[in-house]
């Protein structure tokens, strides 16, 4: 693995909070722990990079190829991660609060007890994610691919899942309050018949 730790340069630009590494082909890099805060990150290659515990608050990552990278403890609060790939990333107990997934490929993921309270995921690809015990408190999920997702233990609260694909997704012992659901691949009854949803209301 790459060690560019805290106070390296990548191309002359210091990797601290603001830096510019657009383009960068960091595959593998180490900066866990790193303040990348409101950073360019807009095109890297950052694919099996080691992020935890990095503060990427407001950083901009969109087009950014994170597949298989560590994200645990990460802070992505208000982060631009439109069409990102995080296809086979990891994360406990990160935060995206504020984050914009618009159409980022998150299939086969692992985003476990992390917070995404106001994220937007509309138009994602959780095809196979692991999501348990997440919180998408007023998430936009709209048109979001969540076939096969593992919703387990997640609290789904003020979202909107319009048009969302949860064919197959398991959502065992998940407390979906206030949401908007309204297309074919949502079979509202079966999943409260089946003791899925502690609490629901369905605006159509």
């Amino acid at each position: 693995m790459v060690d560019l730790g805290n106070y390296k340069k990548w191309n002359g630009s210091d990797i601290t909070p603001g830096a510019d590494l657009s383009g960068a082909e960091l595959p593998d890099v180490d900066l866990s722990n790193a303040t990348l805060r409101s950073a360019d990150l807009s095109d890297a290659w950052l694919a099996d990079a080691n992020l935890s515990g990095a503060d990427l608050s407001r950083a901009n990552l969109s087009g950014a190829d994170l597949e298989g990278a560590n994200l645990s403890g990460a802070l992505l609060a208000d982060a631009n991660l439109e069409g990102v790939c995080l296809a086979g990333a990891h994360s406990r107990r990160g935060e995206f609060t504020g984050a914009d997934l618009n159409s980022a490929d998150l299939t086969n993921a692992y985003l476990l007890e992390t917070y995404m309270q106001g994220a937007n995921f509309s138009d994602a690809d959780l095809t196979n994610a692991s999501l348990r015990s997440v919180k998408l408190v007023e998430a936009d999920l709209t048109n979001a691919d969540l076939i096969g997702a593992d919703l387990t233990d997640a609290t789904i609260t003020d979202a909107d899942l319009t048009d969302a694909d949860v064919t197959n997704t398991n959502f065992l012992d998940v407390d979906i309050t206030r949401v908007s659901i309204s297309n074919e691949h949502v079979d509202w009854p079966d999943l409260k018949r089946l003791g899925a949803i502690q609490s629901a209301d369905r605006d159509d």
